[in-house]
């Protein structure tokens, strides 16, 4: 049984922030079995990772079924969290 809300059928949506070390593989992985929106202030950690869409800023990410972070401090999961990367 999931939780997450019925899409009409269609592949659950995971939005990750946070493409390093850990995310990066994380996010692709999720990428075989589910919809994946992905932001990285390091746009280049997006580039060649395959069934992966890119966000331009972390609120887009916010529009997914389940959000995860993989961020390297507190100050960063914070900032993303409370809007200060997309300006408010």
């Amino acid at each position: 049984m999931s939780n997450l809300r019925d899409n009409g059928g269609m592949k659950p949506e995971i939005g990750f922030v946070g493409l390093g070390v850990m995310g990066r593989p994380m996010a692709s992985h999720l990428s075989r079995k589910y919809s994946v929106i992905a932001f990285d202030v390091d746009r280049s950690r997006l580039e060649g990772l395959t069934g992966v869409e890119a966000a331009g800023r972390p609120s887009e990410v916010c529009e997914a079924d389940v959000v995860l972070l993989s961020l390297p401090s507190t100050h960063a999961v914070e900032t993303v969290v409370l809007g200060g990367m997309d300006g408010r």
